[in-house]
C-alpha cells in the first residue's frame, strides 16, 4: 500500500554506467548512422545506383573479407 511519503521520497538515478551509455555512446552511435547515412545518399546521387544496391554491396563486401579472414586464420602452419 501506498503511504504519504511515497511521492516525498525520490527515486535513486540511473546508474552511471547507464548514464554515460545514454549521454556518451548513444548520441555517437547516432550521428555515426547519421553520417553514413547522408554519404550513401551522397554516393548514391553521384553514381545513378540506389541507395539500397549501395549498401549490399558493402555488405557483401565486408563479409567476403570476413570469411577470407577466417578462412586464411585456420590454415595449418607449414611444417620446417
Amino acid at each position: 500500500m501506498v503511504d504519504k511519503s511515497y511521492m516525498l521520497e525520490k527515486p535513486p538515478g540511473p546508474s552511471p554506467a547507464k548514464r554515460y551509455l545514454d549521454q556518451v555512446v548513444v548520441p555517437f552511435a547516432m550521428d555515426v548512422a547519421g553520417a553514413g547515412e547522408v554519404a550513401v545518399q551522397n554516393l548514391s546521387q553521384r553514381t545513378g545506383v540506389r541507395p539500397a544496391v549501395l549498401v549490399g554491396g558493402m555488405a557483401g563486401g565486408v563479409a567476403l573479407l570476413v570469411v577470407l579472414a577466417v578462412r586464411r586464420g585456420r590454415r595449418p602452419a607449414l611444417a620446417h
